[in-house]
Order: C-alpha cells, then structure tokens, then sequence
C-alpha cells in the first residue's frame, strides 16, 4: 500500500520540532506500508522563509517533500492559498510520476494541506483520511471561510479523525462521523532522576500557554529559601516577557529558562524534573502532557480541551484556565504529595494508550479498509 501524507507543517531548517509528530506517524505507518510518501508545501513571506524551493529526503521507506514558497507580502491567507494551490498541484503530480498510483492520501489538519490539496482532490477520486489538529476550532475563531473548508472536506474524505474528543464535538458542528484517534507518543523515555524537588514545564513561549501565569504563581506560593525550582523549556516571542517576570522578583526563586528543547533530547528534559506543569489556556491535545507522563511525571494541565481527556487522579491534577489560586494549590500540592503517584504505572499506562503501536493499528485499520 502507498500512502502520501500531505501535512500542514514539518519540522524545517528554522524549526525542527515543527510537526515532529507528523514525521512520527509516517515512521510508525511505514513499518508496514509499501511506502509513505509525505508532503508539505511551506508558505511563507520571502524575508522569513527558511529556503526557497524544493527539498526531498529519502528515510528508509519514506520520502519526504517539502516545497519551501516564498509568498511576495507577510501574512496573507488570500496569496498564501493561491501558491499553496498552484505548488501542491505540481508536487503530487510529481510524486504520482515517481511513485506510481497513490492508494489512500491523508490530510493532516484542513488547514493548510486540505485547502492547497482540495483543487486536485476535486479532480481525482483517490481514498481520503483526514485527521483534524488545529486550535482555531476550539478557539471559536472560525471564518466563514474556514467553515466552508471544513465542509468540503467532509464531503470529499472517506474517514475523519479528530485527535480528541473536545476537538471531535467542536468539529461536528461541520464534519459528520468523526472518531477520535490520539497523536502518536514516540520519545525516548527516561524516568526521573531529580533529586531536588524540580517542576518543568516544556512549551513555545507564547501567551496561550500560559507559562506567565505559571511563574507568577510559583513565585507567590514558595518561599526563597524552600528547596524548589521550576525549569522552562521552549523558545518563542513571548520570551522576554516572561524572562521580566522573574528579573521582577529579583531572580530570588529558582527559575530557569534553557530554551529550545530538541526533540531527541525531550526524554533527558523530562528526567530533570519531578512533575510537568503547563496551565495552557487551550490544547486540541496536548502532547507534551503524555510525553512527560511516559517518562513517569505526574502533570498539571488545565481544562482548556484536550488535557481532560488525558489527565486525571493518577496521573496529576486538572485545575480551571487562569485560575492562579488553584495552581498556587496544584504546585503545593505536589511538592508535598508527590510520593502518592505512582511513576511506573503512569509510564506504562501512558505507552499503552498512547504509544505506536496503538495509534499506528487504528490508522493502518483505516487505510486498509478504505
């Protein structure tokens, strides 16, 4: 069976932890397919980009493409649609000239692949998987537009896949038969290995994640002198403002920012600390929380969407969505509580529902069927 997989972003020179899941998946699939093709056309305005053109790499039983287009003007969907049309339309001709007949083709996420792709999907009557990621349908900030996408790919995909139940309920509002199929947890695990008692917290520093909160409240719930640190992983624009934060309290607590984490390296971040924590104020799913649990930490995460469906009493604590006075509550609970979770069971409940062979047969399933 040949499989393309046109993805909606790929990790890339500028940005290698950039839909890593996606590269994931297409390893964890090509252990039994004939071949995964995958394909991501790249738009971004000339000044930005990372390079310009095409890039084709060989991995074993997969070939990946990545079209790198320079759009003319910053952030316009309107231009950046029309070249993502125009060079999607080239690249899977080019792929079906080198490839042979494609069997099943699987969208990930509406936006951007499924918009770029759709003109050739109209033309052609090739099996469909689509699997849903992106954030804006839990944010409520749909355009008309976007709702209207949505609604082609209902009718053009034979299978449809949300990566959770929050993002499955939102999306029925436009796509009928969805089920709900997890990322892909595929880390090297590494169990704790901290000694002083460590919170870490892995994210892009962005305001939706709500790491200022974080901050905030672990400096206002622990004394100086308390054996507690909190470490910080990620890069990202809001990272001068949260760096103020802790130049505010005079760098009198332990807190440490040591930017971007790669991903072959996730595994040792994780077995710096005791417990994971990000208050995210939304999460379609959530994969930092199950590659931390894998690694056998208890985790806070808030009720913004996906973490619900991950987190519960045996594995950490659920608290609302800025909610300062309950993660103040969460941290100090943990600090003092953290011998009653159990690191083995969590690790081994967490690869088991999450890991690749788990999500690899509920796809593989699909694709045979369709």
């Amino acid at each position: 069976m040949r499989i393309v997989h046109l993805v909606s972003w790929y990790p890339r020179p500028n940005s290698q932890n950039s839909g890593i899941f996606f590269r994931q998946l297409a390893e964890g699939i090509a252990d039994t397919a004939e071949e995964v093709i995958v394909a991501c056309i790249h738009v971004k305005f000339f000044a930005k980009i990372d390079k310009i053109g095409l890039d084709i790499r060989k991995r074993e039983k997969i070939t990946e493409y990545m079209w790198f287009v320079p759009s003319p003007v910053p952030r316009c969907r309107w231009i950046y649609n029309i070249l993502g049309k125009y060079y999607m339309n080239k690249l899977i001709k080019l792929i079906n000239k080198k490839h042979g007949k494609i069997d099943v083709i699987h969208i990930q996420s509406a936006f951007s692949a499924g918009v770029y792709a759709m003109p050739y999907l109209k033309k052609n009557s090739i099996p469909i998987v689509y699997t849903e990621h992106s954030s804006k349908v839990i944010r409520g900030s749909l355009s008309k537009n976007d709702i209207g996408i949505l609604k082609e790919m209902d009718k053009r995909a034979n299978a449809k896949v949300a990566v959770s139940q929050c993002l499955a309920n939102e999306l029925s509002k436009y796509v009928s038969d969805i089920r709900v199929i997890g990322n892909m947890l595929d880390i090297d695990v590494k169990m704790s290995q901290s000694k002083e008692f460590t919170f870490v917290c892995l994210g892009t520093l962005r305001k939706a994640k709500g790491i200022d909160l974080l901050i905030k409240a672990f400096i206002n719930e622990f004394s100086p002198n308390e054996k507690v640190s909190l470490i910080v992983g990620g890069e990202g624009e809001y990272q001068n403002q949260l760096e103020a934060l802790v130049k505010a309290d005079n760098n009198r607590h332990n807190i440490r920012f040591v930017g971007a984490v790669d991903h072959e390296n996730v595994g040792d971040f994780y077995s710096k600390g005791n417990c994971f924590v990000l208050p995210s104020r939304y999460e379609t799913f959530g994969i930092v929380y199950i590659e931390a649990m894998a690694c056998g930490l208890p985790v806070i995460a808030t009720r913004c969407g996906g973490p619900e469906e991950l987190v519960n009493k045996e594995n950490g604590i659920l608290i609302d969505v800025d909610n300062e006075e309950q993660l103040k509550k969460a941290l100090r609970f943990m600090y003092e509580n953290i011998n009653n979770y159990d690191s083995l069971f969590i690790s081994e409940k967490t690869v088991d529902l999450y890991g690749k062979r788990s999500i690899c047969e509920a796809y593989n399933e699909l694709y045979k069927r369709l």
